[in-house]
Order: structure tokens, then sequence, then C-alpha cells
């Protein structure tokens, strides 16, 4: 019986997603515009948060020792409610 090695991964084998930008769900609750608002539109918002939490990524991955953070939302509002 053979065994097969298995072949090297190296970084560059490991797909990078192509827009890493953070994103932000927000429910018809919390802001009821948005069910007159359309996909793929641009949107204005003013956001107050809370920082809840930090954390320094792991040395795997795209971003190895960069920082994130959780933030709880206590206020969004769109430019016309101000």
């Amino acid at each position: 019986m053979s065994v097969k090695k298995a072949p090297k991964v190296t970084k560059k084998d490991i797909p990078v997603a192509a827009d890493n930008r953070s994103s932000l769900y927000i429910s018809e609750k919390e802001l009821a515009a948005i069910k007159d608002w359309k996909v793929g539109q641009k949107y204005k918002l003013e956001v107050e948060v809370e920082m809840t939490g930090i954390s320094k990524q792991d040395n795997w991955g795209s971003d190895p020792g960069k920082l994130s953070a959780n933030f709880k939302i206590n206020k969004i509002s769109t430019e016309k409610e101000k």
C-alpha cells in the first residue's frame, strides 16, 4: 500500500475575498426607511456606536496581527431624519 504525500499549501493558494470591507446588518425595526430603498443604491447614514470589544487577529489569514473591534449600535438615522 502506498501513501500519497499531500501537496504543500502556501499563502498564495488560499483565496482572498475580493471585498473585505466590513458589513452592517440593519432590520426594518431599527431603521424603517430601508423598506423603500433599492438594492445596489448608495445611502448615507449617521451611526452612533459603542465599542464593546477589541481583538488581535491570529497569525493565520489575510491580516495577521491586525486589530478588529465589535460595536453596539446606539442610534442610526438617515440624513433626512437628522
